[in-house]
């Protein structure tokens, strides 16, 4: 999205004659947002693929942290995500981020669904989505 002031005025011709308008301006200034959160594919075999973790951005972000969970809560695995927020263009609506089914240390996972959660930080505002991951060896 083209974030920013914009400007415009009116110029009117008629024959020889001319007039212009006043100059008008708006913001567009979109709220920190996150939406579409998915992963495909889902269910995945990681001994065979990744899954794309996919997200919408209002606009840009400052971080985005993507949180692996295992069933019990506890935390998976950490991935860096995308700030990117959505463009007026259809290839750069969403933001994809690969996981490889291993935890911190690199190994693979058990069968199971994992949630997950992405977190989009823009200064002091955060704002936060969830999904949940079938893995199926």
């Amino acid at each position: 999205m083209a974030t920013g002031q914009w400007y415009w005025r009116v110029l009117a011709v008629s024959g020889t004659e001319e007039a212009e308008s006043d100059h008008w301006s708006f913001t567009i200034d979109p709220a920190l947002s996150i939406s579409g959160i998915t992963n495909y594919p889902n269910p995945f075999n990681p001994n065979r693929e990744r899954t794309a973790i996919r997200y919408r951005l209002g606009r840009d972000a400052d971080e985005v942290k993507i949180r692996i969970y295992d069933i019990t809560g506890a935390l998976v695995n950490e991935l860096e995500g995308s700030t990117q927020g959505e463009s007026v263009n259809i290839w750069g609506k969403y933001n994809d981020i690969y996981w490889d089914g291993c935890n911190g240390r690199g190994d693979k996972v058990l069968n199971g669904i994992y949630p997950f959660e992405v977190v989009a930080r823009q200064g002091d505002r955060s704002v936060s989505g969830r999904g949940k991951i079938a893995v199926l060896k």
